[in-house]
């Protein structure tokens, strides 16, 4: 059996769950971007972590289901915001929600999609639904916080590698590490499972990122679903441009 049929039976407890909001009123112009935003085809890793972490930590990957939910909401808030913000047109191939509809509704959906990822993670089955809530509120700050360096970093061509390292860690990290850690804790894992898989998504998120930068520079603008470039004509500190100058 491949890895992907392995990964499979996830996938679809992940994908039935996400869109499994609990809504209250029809208000198309709330839900219709919401809805397009999750039904494109993201690689999912976040909240494949979520619920992998979980099993391996000795708990059942099904009750991690409404966090790996969560994580992925979150993740789709931060990208529908940082679209606007960086004044990106395509996003997994398709246009992004500001250019599909208009930069206000962008906001609101953004808005909407962070509301529902704090509501799926409430529904968790398990005892310790604050301490969860607690490690994904940190985690949006400091997601927020690189979001905010990398923007400011546009305005300053003496970025170290450290400096990047950090805004990094913050910016892309925090959210792979949290989803390992969430996992650990929904199975109820000692300190030091959690902790080992804390570090583990930590690593994985670097790398991630590193990689992510890469692919600005390299990739196939089809297969990576979005222009390739953009970080050089914004001006982004990536670990290229870094290198470049230094070199």
């Amino acid at each position: 059996m491949s890895l992907q049929e392995k990964l499979t039976p996830y996938l679809n407890q992940i994908d039935q769950e996400i869109v499994n909001l609990t809504t209250y009123q029809d208000v198309p112009l709330f839900y219709d971007p919401i809805y397009f935003v999750l039904e494109l085809s993201g690689k999912k890793i976040r909240p494949l972590m979520v619920m992998l972490s979980c099993g391996i930590a000795g708990g059942k990957s099904e009750d991690a289901v409404f966090a790996a939910a969560a994580v992925e909401l979150l993740h789709n808030f931060t990208l529908v915001h940082d679209d606007i913000m960086d004044n990106d047109e395509t996003r997994r191939g398709k246009p992004t929600v500001h250019i599909k509809w208009d930069v206000n509704t962008a906001i609101l959906s953004g808005d909407g999609l962070l509301g529902f990822a704090f509501q799926k993670l409430l529904q968790s089955p398990v005892k310790n639904r604050a301490e969860l809530a607690d490690k994904f509120t940190e985690a949006m700050i400091v997601i927020c916080e690189g979001q905010g360096l990398d923007k400011q970093f546009e305005e300053n061509s003496a970025i170290t590698d450290v400096q990047y390292l950090d805004m990094i860690e913050r910016k892309t990290a925090a959210l792979i590490r949290l989803s390992c850690q969430l996992g650990a804790m929904v199975a109820g894992a000692d300190n030091k499972a959690e902790k080992l898989l804390y570090d583990f998504g930590h690593n994985l998120g670097m790398g991630f990122q590193l990689q992510d930068d890469i692919l600005d520079v390299v990739a196939d603008p089809d297969q990576l679903g979005k222009k390739v470039g953009s970080d050089f004509e914004m001006n982004k500190q990536t670990i290229l441009s870094i290198k470049l100058r230094q070199k």
